[in-house]
């Protein structure tokens, strides 16, 4: 089962990750405008997009959190997916905007060395997220959560793009006066290839991505430690949002009832859930014994 100070991390991550993010952004547009550093402004866009990602992460999981309804009897944990989808792809719409306009300033525009500010702000912005990057990461995995950890991912991201504007600002004073805009396109690219991960993660997820192969032989192992069963015979499992939804078939000794079978299943039920943390639904299926 999930903790329940990991649960209280989970209905407040995405406000944690707005309001960090809305001043990072905030910051970063001031210091990028007034010192100069496209680099600076680049990581601007990252640390807004950011606040969409946090976002995405608030919605989805107030989605979780409805029952099952008869529209959604499987409920609604594929939201996960399609929000880290699309907020995946619109973060990479916007970063070619800015590799647009940063190739731009290269190649026609003359570009003056950003002021040393700049650097300050982006020693303030690593330390930031990646303090941000190791609470999303827990609280994602905690949870299940793919938008969180896409989230988390994103935020050690942003500590690279700010890096790279101390190399391009840095650089610009020592007479690279095109460093600057080169380091924004270099955070475009490491922007791209996040969300790019991102979006093949939520697209696998979207397809019914079966668990690990560890995960199937931990559900067998529990299986067969349950009594009045005699043999497992199948089990599958597969991700549905942030749980794990089993199917299982096991062999019972001839001669039980419908309501002795009935009786297992929610051994089977109780044990697998108690056992096994994220569990959702746990569908059993008997063979012989129900026909006997």
């Amino acid at each position: 089962m999930v903790k329940p100070g990991c649960m209280q991390c989970g209905r407040r991550v995405g406000w944690v990750g707005i309001g960090v993010n809305l001043v990072m952004v905030v910051m970063k547009i001031v210091v990028g405008l007034s010192a100069g550093s496209r680099a600076c402004l680049a990581d601007a866009l990252h640390s807004s997009s950011n606040i969409v990602t946090a976002f995405a992460i608030f919605v989805s999981r107030k989605m979780i959190a409805k029952p099952v309804d008869d529209v959604h009897p499987y409920g609604h944990g594929k939201v996960e997916f399609i929000a880290a989808g699309a907020v995946s792809l619109l973060i990479i719409v916007l970063t070619i905007v800015l590799v647009v306009a940063s190739l731009e300033h290269i190649i026609y525009w003359p570009v003056p060395p950003p002021h040393m500010t700049a650097v300050l702000v982006a020693v303030v912005s690593i330390a930031t997220n990646e303090m941000m990057f190791r609470y999303f990461r827990c609280v994602g995995t905690e949870l299940r959560s793919q938008t969180i950890i896409a989230n988390a991912w994103a935020n050690r991201a942003d500590c690279f793009s700010s890096l790279m504007v101390v190399v391009g600002v840095v650089g610009a004073q020592f007479g690279f006066h095109h460093l600057d805009p080169v380091a924004a396109v270099v955070v475009a690219v490491i922007i791209v290839k996040v969300s790019v991960g991102c979006i093949r993660e939520s697209v696998a997820g979207l397809m019914d991505r079966s668990v690990p192969l560890e995960t199937i032989d931990a559900i067998r192992n529990i299986l067969e430690g349950v009594e009045d069963v005699r043999d497992v015979q199948n089990v599958r499992a597969r991700l549905l949002g942030d749980k794990i939804w089993v199917e299982v078939r096991v062999l019972v000794a001839p001669g039980h009832t419908v309501s002795e079978c009935e009786n297992i299943r929610e051994r089977i039920v109780r044990v697998v859930r108690g056992e096994l943390r994220g569990v959702g639904q746990v569908m059993v299926d008997f063979d012989s014994a129900v026909r006997a």
